[in-house]
């Protein structure tokens, strides 16, 4: 837990240190998402107690479980794009992502699920 934590304040840190115009923009929309996500838990647990509240926190968890699955290819997409303009082999995205190179791959193919879906 605490080496994924470290890679994470890592990952921030270099972040941080390139901001751009874009970068203030998502720490933002994430800042929002966190308060959102607050005042719902709020009327989560000022629900009635019973069915109601454990039915409100199940919406809220199938909606934050498709919200990852929507960041988690966003992210994908972000790592294929990388692969493409730089014309980088598996290895090389890899180690520019910070990433195994079977998950590279998993990000390449990935993308090109999602270009096929685009294009139909």
């Amino acid at each position: 837990m605490c080496l994924e934590m470290s890679v994470h304040r890592r990952r921030v840190a270099r972040v941080t240190e390139r901001a751009r115009p874009a970068d203030d923009a998502v720490r933002r929309s994430i800042e929002e998402i966190r308060e959102a996500y607050r005042r719902a838990a709020q009327s989560v647990d000022s629900a009635p107690v019973g069915r109601e509240a454990f039915d409100l926190a199940t919406t809220l968890r199938d909606f934050l479980d498709e919200l990852q699955g929507e960041a988690a290819e966003l992210r994908g997409r972000a790592a294929r794009r990388i692969w493409e303009s730089e014309e980088l082999s598996l290895a090389s995205l890899a180690d520019r992502v910070g990433v195994s190179k079977a998950r590279a791959a998993q990000f390449v193919r990935s993308g090109q699920r999602q270009d096929t879906r685009r294009t139909r």
